[in-house]
């Protein structure tokens, strides 16, 4: 990078210096002198840095000692010091600076140097030059300093070579994201140190090394939208674990480097007593309102899988208590245990409004962990501190079930105590499978997976007959036996009970809401290009708003393609997302082509007809539609058009049924658009 005379002049111009007296100790160069008294001294300058890189437009700062050092220094040695700052070969200086009768003795208690960068330098590496200029035999010290335009400029180079090697491991992408984080704003001393610290790493990788598995912070793939994300991991020594601890760590995200963790005597303690711990990174859902719920459960399937014979627990404090409580009832038998310290029940609130009675039932009946109380057969709950009032009905409610007191108050200093922690992986077994599972939504329960509930406002159930050892199946449809590696590919249990639900009005096929499942599993976003421009720039900004509050809420990404450039069949195994209409989205089009009663929206040029309602189609009008995939019933797709109908910086579509429109300002409305049992009765 070339600079003109005028550019370097103003930078040397904008730096600044302050110069303070310290004592310290450090490091580079030196050279023979003689003291007052003809006594050889073998003397030099060393430089240490107080900073761990030169950031643009902020002070750095440096330190210079004299050493040896003495512990009295009567010496009368003045000099002129000089210092400079000057890209290779003194090329470009950045900073220069000449201090008149600097002594021995202020050398030896430390110089500090505070000088401001520039806002950019030449592409070549920096250097710092200290010059002690005693008559005759001068000491002079150079350093080469760490700057971070240079190792943004090295990160590209770095992506580069990951993307040749084709690694898929998640690890090393991590460290990109981090760096690329912290290179985006100003960054303080933390964030240069881990630029650095990651820059070594990744070296390191790509020479080979594959040490860094066994560092503290390890990374994952979240299966829904393929994003990395951290995990911090604490192994016993030198022993497979007695138990698993998946803590919720609780405080302020600020990037996926700087997150909350487990107090240290805590983490200490429990794997003093042999116990393994995996912290879990919050994202953008501390309070486990959102997302964070499915990869709560995709992590402790995976630590189940690799212990499946030792107890689990899910420790919790504050906020993330909800989502301690929440794991047990939503995938039973995972869990041992809940540990919640001061815990606190977060209820997710939706301003959507429902658009009929039936889908008001079904909205609150997601809001009831009452209603999966079979779940937690087995399940314990240690509590220390105050209970919110939510959280204490729950469980006393829970207790009422088998009059058995499932809640144990303890003092928050056991948590510290390994004592204690070894009692407990005595006293509790691996998690257990409960004799009833109360299905509400499609999914994964135990060794069943459920494809399909007849009755979204009743739910169904799967209970094994303690007598026969029988599976009796009610209100369900397609109940498989899952086997690890392919979940559907197994006989259907047979369901006399389930009333059959009918392709009529606006349902086609077996899939059914709410909106948010497309987060279930693996998605794929689809971007309509738009029969005009205006269409096309609708679609645009729809689909920005929505990697945007995806972003915020799950700190991800999933992949995007063009309707133009998307093949079916390199998606199969995902939900579609589809950002625009059939007028404005061809993948939209081809799927109402072959089912015309797909969608419960009419499009035409210049409008769009809801619920009997016609509207000039804008920015003004926004849809969301949950339907079956008509090649695969047991997949959803999801049509997005015109504005956002859910909050701004929430999860994509929470809280919504199968249908969810906006008129305007008017409040959002949803409605459910599979047939119910109640109304095929009549």
């Amino acid at each position: 990078m070339k600079h003109s005379p005028c550019v370097l002049l103003q930078s040397m111009l904008r730096a600044v210096w302050v110069l303070l007296l310290v004592s310290g100790l450090t490091g580079v160069a030196g050279f023979a002198a003689a003291d007052e008294d003809g006594q050889q001294l073998d003397e030099e300058l060393q430089i240490t840095l107080m900073h761990p890189a030169v950031r643009p437009g902020l002070l750095h700062r440096f330190q210079v000692h004299l050493v040896p050092r003495q512990s009295e220094d009567h010496s009368q040695r003045r000099a002129a010091f000089v210092i400079t700052v000057f890209s290779q070969d003194r090329e470009n200086i950045l900073f220069q600076r000449e201090l008149q009768r600097v002594s021995a003795r202020s050398l030896r208690e430390g110089l500090v140097v505070n000088w401001l960068a520039p806002d950019e330098w030449p592409d070549v590496p920096l250097q710092v030059e200290v010059r002690w200029q005693l008559s005759g035999r001068p000491l002079t010290a150079r350093k080469t300093l760490p700057d971070l335009l240079a190792i943004a400029r090295r990160l590209t180079v770095l992506d580069e070579q990951l993307q040749a090697q084709g690694t898929q491991d998640p690890l090393p992408w991590l460290w990109i994201e981090q760096m690329a984080e912290e290179l985006r704003g100003p960054t303080d001393h933390f964030g240069s140190r881990v630029i650095i610290d990651r820059e070594a790493l990744l070296r390191q990788w790509l020479t080979g090394s594959r040490d860094v598995k066994q560092l503290p912070e390890q990374a994952w793939r979240d299966p829904s939208d393929g994003s990395v994300q951290p995990v911090r991991l604490t192994r016993p020594e030198g022993q497979d674990p007695r138990g698993i601890v998946v803590a919720l760590v609780n405080g302020p995200v600020h990037a996926k480097s700087r997150w909350p963790r487990m107090s240290e005597d805590r983490r200490t303690a429990i794997t003093a007593a042999g116990w393994r711990v995996v912290e879990m990174f919050p994202a953008g859902d501390p309070a486990f309102q959102g997302h964070n719920r499915q990869r709560l459960q995709a992590l402790i399937m995976a630590e189940r899988n690799r212990y499946p014979d030792v107890p689990l627990v899910v420790f919790a404090r504050g906020d993330s208590a909800s989502g301690a409580v929440w794991q047990p009832l939503l995938h039973p038998s995972t869990v041992s245990a809940v540990i919640i310290d001061h815990g606190r029940w977060r209820t997710p609130a939706t301003t959507a409004v429902a658009a009929d009675e039936a889908t008001q039932r079904w909205q609150e009946l997601h809001q009831q962990p009452e209603r999966r109380l079979a779940h937690l057969h087995g399940v314990r709950a240690y509590v220390s501190g105050p209970l919110d009032r939510h959280l204490r009905n729950f469980w006393q409610r829970r207790e009422r079930v088998d009059g058995q007191s499932l809640l144990h108050q303890v003092d928050a200093q056991v948590f510290a105590t390994s004592l204690w922690w070894e009692e407990l992986a005595r006293d509790l077994d691996p998690p257990q499978q409960p004799q009833e599972y109360r299905v509400l939504v499609p999914g994964r329960y135990g060794p069943w997976f459920v494809h399909y509930v007849a009755d979204p406002l009743h739910g169904g159930s799967l209970r094994r007959e303690r007598d026969s050892g029988q599976l009796a199946i009610n209100g369900l449809e397609g109940v498989r036996m899952v086997t690890e590696g392919d979940r559907r590919q197994h006989t259907v249990v047979p369901s006399p009970t389930v009333v059959p639900p009918q392709a009529s009005g606006y349902h086609y096929g077996r899939a059914q809401g709410p909106l948010s499942a497309y987060a279930r599993q693996p998605f794929v976003v689809i971007l309509g290009s738009g029969e005009h421009q205006a269409a096309a720039e609708r679609n645009y900004a729809l689909l920005n708003r929505f990697l945007s509050d995806w972003a915020q809420h799950a700190w991800g990404r999933p992949p995007v393609v063009s309707d133009q450039a998307f093949r079916s069949e390199d998606w199969l195994q995902h939900t579609w997302v589809l950002i625009g209409g059939p007028l404005s989205n061809a993948v939209t089009r081809r799927l109402q082509e072959r089912a015309p009663q797909l969608l419960p929206v009419q499009w035409d040029h210049r409008s769009v007809s809801i619920e009997g309602r016609q509207e000039a189609r804008s920015a003004q009008v926004g849809v969301a539609i949950a339907v079956a995939h008509p090649q695969d019933q047991s997949r959803q797709v999801i049509v997005l058009d015109g504005k956002p109908v859910w909050p701004e910086g929430d999860m994509p579509l929470r809280g919504l049924a199968d249908f969810a429109w906006q008129i305007g300002d008017n409040p959002v409305q949803t409605r459910l658009l599979i047939p119910l049992q109640d109304e095929q009765e009549r």
